[in-house]
């Protein structure tokens, strides 16, 4: 999986990271999130099922997925909806909805995207250099229940003796799924917010988001 996104992004944007990058050119944190836990479940099930498949290929696909893990899913592609569609409309022109182009920065090329870009303003005089605290939030709930989750993964399949005894993947409580979906609200919040000012300068590396999709 990692190969095939490195070689995929390579191939997109010239950079192996481009699986991460958007149409700014920039990192993005809600790309960032959905291919974390696609590479933390994918794996974990495949690795299940092939488990599975050693005892008796027929019931190999018997494995429960706990309701939570579907609703995890569910908040992190929503998320990314949602913030693609909040981009696009501040992409726009000052007057259409959320449109904010003329305060947005974008990068000219996505080599020169940088990881703090998923914590910085997208538009405004801090575009891309100041702290956004709704995505740090947002980035730290993520990647600590994503952790613990693994952890969780791992601890259940080395008590397993044997690989038929899983029947289930870990499930996630409901105060940890209603954090997470607290934390994605707050950072969808705060991303359709606008911020008021240019951004001080442009760069080589920067320019106006009016100029990158004019």
């Amino acid at each position: 999986m990692v190969l095939v996104a490195a070689v995929a992004g390579a191939k997109r944007s010239g950079s192996i990271w481009g699986i991460f990058i958007d149409a700014r050119d920039t990192w993005s944190l809600t790309q960032f999130q959905l291919v974390l836990w696609t590479f933390t479940i994918v794996p974990v099930l495949v690795a299940a099922v092939i488990g599975r498949a050693t005892e008796d290929p027929s019931t190999a696909w018997d494995l429960v997925v706990p309701g939570e893990i579907w609703g995890l899913l569910g908040i992190s592609l929503g998320s990314t909806a949602l913030a693609v569609a909040i981009k696009s409309q501040k992409n726009g022109p000052p007057g259409s909805p959320l449109g904010a182009g003329d305060r947005v920065l974008a990068r000219i090329d996505a080599k020169n995207a940088r990881i703090s870009d998923m914590f910085a303003y997208d538009e405004g005089i801090g575009a891309l250099t100041r702290l956004d605290v709704t995505k740090f939030q947002n980035f730290v709930f993520t990647v600590a229940l994503a952790i613990t989750y693994l952890w969780s993964c791992l601890w259940l399949f080395a008590k397993a003796g044997d690989p038929s005894a899983i029947t289930s993947l870990p499930t996630l409580s409901g105060a940890a799924l209603g954090i997470l979906g607290i934390s994605h609200a707050g950072y969808l919040t705060g991303k359709s917010i606008p911020q008021s000012g240019r951004p001080a300068t442009t760069t080589q590396e920067t320019e106006l988001a009016t100029t990158k999709f004019s």
